[in-house]
């Protein structure tokens, strides 16, 4: 199977743009990869995505308020822990925003989230 946008994507923004160019540290490195562990479940289980053909089209606002709604009120997150992962996802955006300009509009509806008031 051929790798998906997002997959390419993803495994670069992990593996060598947050330690290599913005030089984090690995703890930070294993907490965005755990923010998208829980997505591609919530992906997976809730919303019956395949993970192998999830594409960078097929995320969208609806779809991170949705894995963010679950945190809270599924999994019993707190507020802060959701803006934690909000904020994770909002990073890769950023990024996504400058490496596939294509996706602009897409990557700047899903930063438009906001950051809940605790």
């Amino acid at each position: 199977m051929k790798p998906t946008d997002f997959a390419k994507a993803l495994s670069h923004y992990l593996a060598v743009y947050l330690p290599g160019q913005r030089n984090v540290s690995a703890n930070t490195v294993k907490s965005y990869r755990d923010t998208f562990k829980l997505f591609l479940h919530y992906c997976k289980q809730s919303c019956n995505l395949s993970i192998e053909r999830l594409c960078l089209r097929d995320i969208d606002k609806m779809l991170v308020l949705g894995f963010l709604d679950w945190l809270e009120k599924d999994r019993n997150n707190r507020v802060s822990t959701r803006n934690q992962r909000l904020a994770c996802i909002h990073g890769f955006y950023r990024y996504m925003q400058l490496e596939d300009p294509v996706g602009l509009l897409l990557y700047q509806q899903i930063l438009s989230i906001p950051i809940k008031k605790t």
